[in-house]
């Protein structure tokens, strides 16, 4: 099993990091939304955390969830919960970078 705390590399195609969830808590911010068919920014409940690299070389990630990605979020993201996130280089015309 590789060290989660330490970027994991296969080829220079993926790398994988270890994080632990910190400070899970609803907040309220702005998004864009359709209002009487006009699109407008909108305030709108949302699901806020950030993730902390287990390695203080990796930082960390702050994500925001809406509408109904709330409650899974809320269910995978709980304090402390320990977190593996695998970069992947995006594909472009068919092959990946």
């Amino acid at each position: 099993m590789p060290d989660e705390t330490q970027p994991q590399a296969s080829s220079g195609t993926y790398m994988e990091v270890g994080y632990t969830v910190q400070g899970p808590h609803m907040t309220q911010s702005a998004a864009r939304a359709i209002v009487q068919g006009q699109e407008m920014i909108a305030t709108v409940d949302c699901f806020e955390l950030q993730l902390v690299a287990d390695s203080s070389s990796n930082g960390g990630i702050m994500l925001r969830f809406i509408g109904d990605e709330i409650a899974p979020a809320q269910e995978l993201f709980q304090q402390d919960a320990k977190i593996t996130a695998r970069f992947v280089a995006a594909a472009t015309n068919g092959t990946q970078k």
